[in-house]
């Protein structure tokens, strides 16, 4: 059975591939997946890293196949795999001549030909350039037969060899370790802000001249380079700007929310309102600040001033409980019954146990004339507290309203027994 692709979290290969070429590169998928080598790499019909696998990868192999030339899909991905410095390797999977623009873009790639090496020697080589991270147990692939010199004996160690020299020649050896130093010094300070480059990284010359063709095809890749660098930068300083915005704003509501807390604490309802204002005036979706204010505004008697308050919290949060009772209170005191009538159906919904809120919605429902239902909406509130007599001053009159004169005088003369035995 075929390997498939890698899909876990843990460190991957990403093997790009031209997609015409599956058939070519499948072994040497099904040969990484045998030795435990996590390796990810992209159906044929898949678009260029577009399901972010590239990105996360921990190394980058791009084998090269018969189609190498004619696949753009491949040099998308080598050329964002560069830009965003991936460690890459080319394996070259059959030994196919390449010109042009993939000669170009992997002209900064080292490379590893199997048609050069024998068999074992191409796996030995494939296994040790690739890191430990990304595979999924040892690989043990025995001696290696290149190396036939006898083992060495065990050389002296520095202890001992600076214990048998002389004074003249360790003054020697500490000369020759401060120039060192100083060399190395010497270079730090002038390598500039990316340091010295190791040889694996280090881009190699072309070996042969440029025609005006290849020359200006390395010029459009490095400017599609550079152009997707400087789109990058610029988006992320836009996100950043966007969140320390983002952060300054929540700061500066909760800040003003905690004054205006002290002062509702104290009762000092026209301070609340005047340090809430000029915060939702800035941020009129902040549903804390919004619903301190509405609060404020009801103890105030200022029922249409609450009611869009309470509104912009149910925006942000629909089961606010404490938004759904204060607006449908503040449309009740405002008249407006049909309106106030879906709050606190919303309300009974989400506090079920809340014998409160039962009471409101058929207050509300007696106002719309609605007896039967605010009948069974006091109901439900005798059932959750039957010691008290409210639900059954509120139900005889629902009753009355009905023409059930009899349910209603049972309801008054419970509530009359209730408050005698307080």
């Amino acid at each position: 059975m075929s390997a498939t692709s890698y899909t876990g979290d843990e460190p991957f290969v990403y093997a790009c591939y031209p997609r015409e070429d599956l058939h070519l590169v499948q072994p040497e998928f099904d040969r990484m997946h045998e030795l435990g080598i996590r390796v990810s790499f992209p159906a044929p019909e898949a678009e260029p890293g577009d399901d972010g696998r590239l990105a996360a990868a921990a190394f980058v192999l791009v084998l090269v196949s018969d189609s190498m030339e004619e696949d753009p899909e491949i040099r998308k991905e080598v050329s964002s795999a560069l830009e965003d410095g991936k460690e890459i390797w080319a394996v070259h999977v059959v030994d196919v001549p390449l010109g042009g623009a993939a000669k170009l873009l992997l002209s900064s790639v080292s490379s590893l030909h199997k048609h050069e090496v024998a068999e074992d020697e191409y796996v030995r080589r494939l296994v040790r350039l690739l890191p430990d991270e990304v595979k999924s147990k040892p690989i043990d692939l025995g001696p290696d037969p290149s190396s036939s010199a006898p083992v060495r004996r065990q050389e002296p160690g520095v202890k001992d060899q600076l214990e048998s020299m002389g004074n003249a020649q360790l003054g020697i050896v500490a000369g020759a370790v401060v120039i060192v130093v100083l060399i190395l010094l010497a270079m730090a300070m002038t390598g500039g802000d990316e340091g010295p480059k190791t040889a694996a990284s280090a881009t190699p010359e072309p070996t042969e001249s440029l025609s005006p063709e290849e020359a200006a095809e390395v010029a459009r890749l490095q400017r599609e380079r550079e152009e997707r660098a400087k789109e990058r930068r610029e988006k992320e300083r836009l996100e950043r700007e966007a969140r320390d915005k983002e952060q300054a704003a929540a700061t500066k509501v909760a800040n003003a929310v905690s004054k205006a807390r002290s002062a509702f604490a104290e009762d000092e309802y026209e301070q609340v309102i005047e340090l809430l204002t000029p915060i939702l005036k800035e941020q009129p979706k902040a549903a804390a600040a919004a619903l301190l204010r509405a609060q404020a505004y009801m103890r105030k008697y200022k029922y249409a001033e609450a009611v869009p308050d309470f509104a912009v919290v149910l925006e942000a949060e629909p089961k606010n409980a404490e938004a759904l009772r204060g607006r449908g209170e503040a449309l009740v005191r405002t008249d407006k019954h049909k309106d106030a009538l879906a709050h606190y159906q919303a309300l009974v919904e989400l506090t079920p146990q809340d014998s409160f809120a039962w009471v409101d919605l058929g207050d509300v429902q007696m106002e719309l004339s609605d007896y039967a239902a605010a009948t069974a909406a006091y109901d439900k509130a005798i059932e959750l507290q039957p010691a008290s007599p409210r639900g059954y001053d509120k139900r005889a009159s629902a009753r009355a309203k009905a023409g059930d004169e009899a349910g209603a005088a049972d309801d008054r003369a419970k509530a009359r027994e209730l408050r005698n035995k307080r």
